[in-house]
């Protein structure tokens, strides 16, 4: 019935997610290599080949870092989500949304509120239980 929409909105919230826990996992990436590393290699390359090069092996290094963490942000977020079902959301029947208006008309406004936040209240607590496991 709802499938469709909470597969995609499902689908979404996991690409944000895993985008934001791969920009933090880069960012603490870059800050652990750049407070453990940066000082010992720096010295390491001064001592061999120059200030200069030193810089910019680091520097080099950093960009590489950095690169791989983007690239693997966007290959999540290029993921396509599931393939919503065939068959036509529940809500767009017309015959549906015309029986809704009969019943609101004939219950009244205050009913019809009541009524609606009840079926949220359900509607919610059906949306949060647990997948059921796959016959077999």
């Amino acid at each position: 019935m709802l499938e469709g929409p909470i597969a995609s909105v499902k689908h979404k919230l996991d690409v944000a997610l895993k985008t934001t826990v791969g920009g933090v996992v880069a960012l603490a990436a870059a800050i652990v290599a750049t407070g453990f590393f940066c000082a010992a290699a720096f010295l390491w390359v001064e001592q061999r080949y120059g200030a200069i090069a030193a810089a910019l092996a680091l520097g080099g290094a950093f960009v590489a870092i950095a690169l791989i963490a983007i690239l693997c942000v966007v290959l999540v977020q290029r993921r396509k989500p599931p393939p919503p079902s065939g068959a036509a959301p529940w809500w767009t029947d017309p015959a549906l949304l015309a029986a809704a208006l009969d019943a609101s008309r004939l219950l009244g406004r205050r009913r019809v509120a009541v009524t609606v936040l009840i079926g949220a209240f359900v509607l919610g607590t059906l949306l949060n239980r647990p997948p059921r496991k796959p016959k077999r």
